[in-house]
């Protein structure tokens, strides 16, 4: 985990914290063995260097069923962070019969909630508490340097905008498109919400077919900054395309007719498809350093846009081919489909046929004219 952060691999560091949690949970599961069966929650904190890890163990019938980790900056005092915190998790979560917390957090929560709430001073639910704390302590050790570090690149990342741009960017919005010779078009728009990816944002748009990827372009900035206009929707602060000169100039035509001012960016590729380059508006190239964070950011977008759309596009690609492949043929319905499927395991395999094997699942007759459908698709229609 460590080993990930310094290289600001941050997706991998979370998977490894999660990971280092879920062992913790296991082994804390062999442990919490309790002989009388009582159902009841555990919640304990700790507190360093400004931030607050809270844990909380749930335990059923003498068993822990499950636990629940918190960590963030410590906004006021502890006592009115842990409380407030306590206040929302039973407004989402099932309330127990019993919640044991830490002594000085008693006078705050107990008489509070229709449940019991008490402090532990030795047993089972005294190390439950202990246990707790000590979760808390080690959960905000593995992640505090994950956060500092990860606030430190979004601040460079920000700064480093500011330079550009000379204004806050908290929104942007990338494009891609994607297609195959004109044929089921798509474009894929992802957002970032301080240098977060915020996926409940994300859209995909089914585009007029053409192998024109200009008008592609154009299609889709319209498409949504239209729709932004008219619903009165969020603007972003920065437009991002996938391409230069031509896609920029395509992108910023459009929004400019929209009567929207906001600047429009593309990023260029290199000879072996690596981000190479960030271009405005002017078509002048922006000076970024290879190695800073800001060009890993834009090299990560850049990416996540095109897998979101090349994932659209090959999912419409081959929900058309199965379309056209199967569909058409007098014979084939759904159960006879789901039938061919279910004995072939998969599309290519069906296509990869013999006459006898698809008489052995059809009637000669209906077997015959798959048969020759297939004969007669084209090669990246096989494949």
């Amino acid at each position: 985990m460590n080993e990930a952060v310094d290289k600001l691999d941050y997706e991998n560091a979370a998977y490894y914290r999660d990971l280092i949690n879920d062992i913790e949970q296991t082994i804390l599961k062999q442990g919490v063995q309790m002989n009388n069966k009582e159902s009841f929650d555990v919640f304990n904190y700790e507190v360093e260097d400004g931030y607050i890890a809270i844990t909380g163990l749930f335990i059923k019938d003498g068993r822990l069923l499950n636990t629940d980790k918190y960590l963030d900056y410590l906004v006021g005092d502890s006592e009115n962070f842990f409380t407030s915190y306590i206040y929302q998790f039973y407004q989402n979560n099932p309330e127990p019969k019993t919640l044991i917390v830490p002594k000085e957090m008693l006078i705050f929560l107990k008489n509070s909630f229709d449940f019991e709430v008490k402090e532990a001073f030795r047993g089972y639910k005294y190390s439950l508490l202990k246990q707790a704390k000590e979760n808390s302590i080690e959960y905000l050790r593995q992640n505090k340097e994950v956060i500092i570090n990860k606030n430190k690149y979004f601040d460079e990342i920000n700064d480093e905008f500011k330079r550009i741009f000379n204004k806050e960017i908290k929104r942007i919005e990338i494009f891609d498109n994607s297609h195959t010779a004109g044929k089921e078009t798509v474009a894929a728009m992802v957002v970032y919400k301080d240098f977060k990816a915020s996926k409940k944002d994300y859209r995909l748009y089914k585009l007029e077919d053409r192998a024109d990827d200009l008008k592609s372009m154009e299609e889709v900035i319209y498409r949504r900054y239209f729709r932004v206009i008219k619903d009165k929707l969020e603007k972003p602060d920065l437009i991002i395309v996938d391409g230069a000169k031509n896609q920029i100039l395509s992108a910023s035509k459009i929004i400019k007719s929209l009567d929207l001012n906001i600047p429009v960016i593309g990023l260029g590729k290199d000879n072996h498809h690596n981000t190479s380059f960030m271009m405005d508006e002017d078509l002048n190239i922006i000076d970024i350093k290879k190695d800073s964070n800001l060009f890993f950011f834009l090299t990560n977008m850049q990416d996540e846009v095109h897998r979101f759309a090349i994932t659209y596009h090959k999912k419409r690609r081959s929900k058309a081919i199965y379309k056209s492949f199967l569909d058409d043929i007098d014979g084939i319905g759904p159960k006879t489909r789901l039938k061919l499927l279910k004995h072939f395991k998969s599309i290519e395999n069906i296509k990869n046929a013999s006459l006898d094997d698809l008489k052995a699942i059809l009637n000669s007759n209906v077997a015959t004219k798959l048969y020759n459908k297939i004969g007669n698709l084209e090669e990246n229609e096989k494949y």
